[in-house]
């Protein structure tokens, strides 16, 4: 079991200097979700395509349609993998020259 001194420096740890920023952070995401309006799934129009065209027995049409529908959606978690990415690489970039400044001192 943690102590409370451990669990204290851990937290300080992962919060410790970038506690603007998780606030920052968590401030945009909450006006994001105040903003957000329900949608509805998909337009009148590529609807009544869609079922016109599996009705019709041309399934084509409906398989393009999910094609752009999945490759649109596939660009905003594409997108966002990157920039993890990124965070990651120089969060740990930046732990090796800490960890290297201080065996230098």
């Amino acid at each position: 079991m943690l102590e409370f001194g451990k669990l204290k420096h851990y937290l300080n740890r992962f919060f410790g200097m970038n506690r603007t920023y998780w606030i920052t952070g968590l401030i945009l995401l909450l006006m994001l979700f105040a903003a957000m309006e329900p949608a509805m799934a998909q337009c009148s129009m590529c609807k009544v395509t869609a079922e016109s065209s599996i009705e019709d027995g041309k399934s084509s049409i409906a398989l393009g349609l999910n094609t752009g529908i999945l490759y649109l959606a596939s660009f905003p978690y594409l997108l966002i993998g990157i920039l993890i990415f990124l965070w990651y690489r120089r969060y740990k970039r930046k732990q090796l020259y800490d960890a290297l400044e201080l065996n230098q001192d």
